[in-house]
């Protein structure tokens, strides 16, 4: 696990209540929000993925897609958008090959203590 600080940065976002199964929206909301991001001036970070909760098989949980993007260049009727104030953060950096389900998953496992 790693910490960082976080600036204050403006995020595209679209959330769900989501099971185990239903987490391949995330790479859906990430391409989507991508689409948006680079009609306006593209991202200004990479992606990223927030689990608010725990996700199991019977146990939707919620979790956030993000894509931060340049403050006051979004048109915030074609998305949603939200600033995320400066904060320090534990995150754990997550190759390409881990972030689809299942294995997002034990990326979760291990980052749920810090919650």
């Amino acid at each position: 696990m790693r910490t960082r600080d976080v600036p204050a940065r403006t995020v595209l976002t679209e959330q769900r209540h989501v099971t185990m199964s239903e987490l391949g929206w995330t790479a859906e909301a990430s391409a989507r929000l991508g689409a948006v991001a680079d009609r306006h001036g593209g991202p200004a970070g990479p992606r990223f993925v927030v689990f608010h909760s725990r996700v199991g098989e019977d146990l939707p949980g919620v979790v956030e897609v993000c894509v931060p993007v340049h403050a006051g260049r979004v048109d915030v009727t074609t998305a949603a958008v939200r600033t995320e104030p400066a904060h320090r953060e534990a995150y754990l950096p997550v190759a390409a090959g881990h972030f689809e389900p299942p294995r997002i998953l034990t990326v979760c496992d291990v980052a749920l203590p810090y919650h």
